[in-house]
């Protein structure tokens, strides 16, 4: 059986939040491992809240992860209600606290310098892999970018000129400008002169 009920419904749903703009990376991988789940086991049936609990219970992980795997279903279950009168649509969050963050750390000058000094160790035949990631811990210390954007940086993005990053896709699809201050433009100077 390569689609079932919920498969086509998953499609629907798809299309329609995709044309009202979402993104829903995260969510549709989540929602797509649902639906391999109910193919593997020739269910044809609405979604129902026991296939549902089976699929989040699988492997026996933790109460977060069958928590953020309900918040991912709980949108689908109620467009495919709408629509299928033998649905159910899952209202109850069960397991709380699933985005309880841990206590972050802030690491000082003196471990961001130790980080860095322990990149020249990295195995790098030619040395560019052990100066790239020195580069980026100690751009990430001192403009607090997400760990993903300075990966995504391109040349064009880098105003050495007027010391100014252009930061694109952010997390929430916007466009920024972080000003970096001249010493983080001489290393910027440097690794661009080195590579």
């Amino acid at each position: 059986m390569n689609e079932n009920r919920i498969s086509r419904q998953l499609i629907e749903y798809l299309e329609y939040k995709h044309s009202l703009g979402f993104k829903l990376k995260h969510e549709e991988s989540v929602l797509k491992n649902f639906v391999r789940y109910t193919l593997e086991y020739n269910y044809d049936g609405p979604i129902k809240r026991d296939i549902v609990f089976q699929w989040i219970s699988n492997g026996k992980p933790s109460d977060k992860t069958r928590g953020r795997k309900i918040e991912v279903i709980r949108p689908f279950s109620k467009y495919a209600a709408t629509f299928d009168d033998q649905a159910e649509a899952i209202y109850d969050l069960i397991y709380m606290n699933v985005h309880d963050r841990p206590v972050p750390y802030i690491y000082t000058e003196d471990e961001v310098f130790q980080l860095m000094n322990r990149c020249k160790t990295l195995y790098s035949p030619d040395g560019i892999r052990a100066k790239t990631i020195e580069t980026i811990i100690g751009l990430m210390w001192s403009t607090g970018l997400r760990p993903s954007e300075p990966i995504h940086l391109v040349t064009s993005d880098v105003d050495l000129h007027n010391g100014i990053l252009r930061i694109r896709n952010t997390k929430f699809s916007k466009e920024r400008f972080v000003p970096i201050t001249e010493s983080v433009v001489q290393k910027l100077s440097d690794y661009k002169s080195w590579i």
